[in-house]
């Protein structure tokens, strides 16, 4: 289990397996950081920018 998380835009989403589709309309653009919000994930790595324009 994995998520999708980006906290500026209310995205939490639960994914399972390695990969997944994580669908949501942006309500304001910038660049905002999404992780996965299960213990230890973010820290060994799962997180990035999402540029929205």
């Amino acid at each position: 289990m994995h998520t999708f998380t980006i906290d500026e835009l209310g995205v939490d989403i639960l994914l399972s397996g390695n990969s997944g589709i994580a669908e949501f309309t942006p309500t304001k653009t910038g660049t905002f950081e999404y992780y996965c919000k299960v213990p230890g994930h973010r820290e060994g790595g799962m997180f990035g920018p999402l540029m929205v324009e």
